[in-house]
């Protein structure tokens, strides 16, 4: 879908239903969510200190929290055609 840096976010748009969300970083982190339709649901990437690069975790926020950090954060890259 796109890729971020420090202090950035990405989103986009899936279909009703079960959904594995990965990133990628020295790892591949997964969470998975179960959206109903109209629903926002808001993943929050934690980088950690890997051996080469950076690792990462993502797991679902509430509600609060992520649009505290849509409002704080810097929109990131979307690759074209999500």
């Amino acid at each position: 879908m796109g890729f971020t840096r420090g202090n950035q976010y990405i989103y986009f748009s899936v279909k009703p239903g079960k959904h594995r969300i990965y990133s990628k970083a020295e790892n591949w982190a997964e969470s998975e969510i179960d959206v109903k339709a109209g629903e926002i649901i808001f993943i929050q990437q934690e980088p950690a200190l890997g051996i080469i690069m950076a690792r990462n975790n993502i797991f679902k926020i509430d509600d609060v929290q992520g649009k505290y950090h849509v409002k704080t954060l810097n929109i990131g890259t979307l690759l074209k055609g999500n």
